[in-house]
């Protein structure tokens, strides 16, 4: 779930601003720093667990009636089979896993 914490209103510093966010986001990222990579990378799993979020309530706006496991495995229908993203998010082409 977002919180709200990870809300900026303003590009101005704050010392209420989690560790996890910086507003001069563009003129602190240091790819050497491995504290700069923890927090873009939580920044990341927290969007990415905010978009389950948004795509589960829009699930039940569009079937109240359908139970909590329902919205689940449409959800991870949808993870798996998004339209415009079949073959995933990047450019390139597709390789099989090693096995």
């Amino acid at each position: 779930m977002l919180r709200p914490s990870l809300v900026l209103n303003s590009m101005e510093p704050s010392t209420s601003l989690p560790p996890l966010l910086c507003p001069c986001y563009p003129s602190c990222v240091d790819r050497n720093d491995p504290a700069c990579t923890v927090r873009r990378l939580r920044l990341a799993l927290d969007l990415f667990e905010a978009g389950l979020d948004l795509e589960r309530q829009r699930l039940r706006r569009e079937e109240p009636l359908l139970c909590a496991a329902d919205i689940e495995s449409r959800l991870k229908t949808w993870l798996r089979t998004r339209p415009g993203a079949e073959d995933g998010d990047c450019p390139g082409r597709r390789k099989p896993l090693p096995e």
